[in-house]
C-alpha cells in the first residue's frame, strides 16, 4: 500500500466513525447538492468552524433558516429512489453486481459483505 491509499483509507475510516454509514451517505448526498465536492469532507472534518461554514452556506444557498444536513441529504437520497420507480426500475435493479461479492479489490483484496438486511435498514427512518 502506497501512503496516498494509508491516507484515503485513514481519512474514509475517520468519516465512517464519525457518521453511520447511512448517515454518511445522506451527508454526502447534501454536500453534493450544495455543490461541494465529496472529498472537501477530508479536508473540513476536523474543524468545526469549517463544518459549521458548510452547513451555513448550505442554509444561504437553499434559503433555510435551520438545517439538518443528514435528514436533508436523507430526503436526497428518497427522491432519487422514487424517480428510479418512476423510471421503471424495481427492487431487483437496486443491487450491486454480483461481481462486488465475489471479485476481491486490490490493494486489500476485500470483497463487499455487508448484509442485504443492513442495508434495507438504511431508509427505514
Amino acid at each position: 500500500m502506497n501512503l496516498w491509499d494509508l491516507i484515503i483509507n485513514l481519512l474514509l475510516l475517520l468519516v465512517l466513525l464519525r457518521y453511520k454509514c447511512s448517515q454518511y451517505q445522506a451527508f454526502t448526498a447534501f454536500l453534493d447538492s450544495i455543490g461541494y465536492c465529496f472529498f472537501t469532507v477530508y479536508a473540513l472534518l476536523d474543524i468545526p468552524s469549517a463544518m459549521e461554514g458548510m452547513i451555513d452556506n448550505g442554509k444561504a444557498m437553499l434559503e433555510l433558516e435551520e438545517l439538518d444536513p443528514v435528514s436533508y441529504g436523507m430526503k436526497i437520497l428518497k427522491k432519487k429512489l422514487e424517480f428510479n420507480k418512476r423510471v421503471g426500475f424495481t427492487k431487483a435493479h437496486d443491487r450491486l453486481p454480483e461481481f462486488f461479492y465475489s471479485e476481491p479489490l486490490p490493494p486489500h483484496n476485500e470483497v463487499f459483505d455487508v448484509p442485504l438486511k443492513e442495508i434495507k435498514k438504511v431508509f427505514r427512518k
